[in-house]
C-alpha cells in the first residue's frame, strides 16, 4: 500500500506541469531514502531471530510512520505551492 502511493506522489510529481520548489523535492529525496531503508529492514527479517526479529519488526513500524508523515509533508507543500493551479 505504502508503495503505491509512494509511485503515486512520485509519477505524479513527474507529469505534473510546474517545476518543483526547492522544498519539494527534498522532500521525496527523504521519502525515497526512507522507501530504501524499510526495504533494508525487509530484507533483515529474513534472517533476524528472536529479540533481534522484534526490533526491526518495530524498526518497520517506525519506518512506515516515518513515510507517512513525510507523504503528508509533500501533499501540504505541493498544497502550499501548487494548489491554485
Amino acid at each position: 500500500m505504502l508503495i503505491l502511493l509512494f509511485a503515486v506522489v512520485l509519477s505524479t510529481s513527474a507529469m505534473a506541469d510546474h517545476p518543483l520548489e526547492f522544498d519539494e523535492f527534498e522532500a521525496q529525496e527523504q521519502l525515497m531514502q526512507y522507501q530504501v531503508n524499510l526495504w533494508e529492514l525487509f530484507n533483515q527479517l529474513t534472517y533476524a531471530q528472536g529479540e533481534l526479529r522484534a526490533r526491526v519488526l518495530s524498526d518497520i513500524e517506525h519506518m512506515r510512520k516515518l513515510i507517512q508523515d513525510q507523504i503528508d509533508v509533500i501533499l501540504s507543500l505541493d498544497n502550499k505551492y501548487h494548489g491554485g493551479k
